[in-house]
């Protein structure tokens, strides 16, 4: 065990994971939204939720139980794209985008 242990505290096999795990990750979700032609699917009933939100407002979406911070980000996007497909795409990229920023950043400290 403490073999395993030096061995993944290298902060070069740390980087090289990194690297190797970012690059994976990007190559799935590329092909994801290239076999999904581009469109954003609605499994969980996300947009629809969204845009009943939009249409009930900020108390009446609270009062139903919906996502809030979810739905304020998105309201923000949707202001700007006029388009619910496109402000998903953009606020889920934006976050996908945050987590490799974090893991980088973190990477850093270590």
């Amino acid at each position: 065990m403490n073999k395993f242990l030096a061995f993944f505290s290298n902060k070069k096999i740390i980087t090289i994971t990194f690297i190797i795990f970012s690059l994976v990750y990007i190559l799935l979700f590329t092909n994801a939204l290239y076999r999904s032609g581009f469109e954003i699917h609605n499994n969980d009933n996300y947009k629809g939720l969204f845009l009943k939100f939009q249409e009930l407002g900020y108390y009446q979406g609270v009062a139903q139980g919906t996502s809030i911070f979810y739905n304020i980000f998105l309201s923000f996007f949707f202001t700007i794209t006029k388009n619910a497909d496109a402000s998903f795409f953009i606020l889920n990229l934006l976050s996908d985008l945050t987590l490799l920023f974090f893991g980088y950043y973190f990477l850093k400290k270590v």
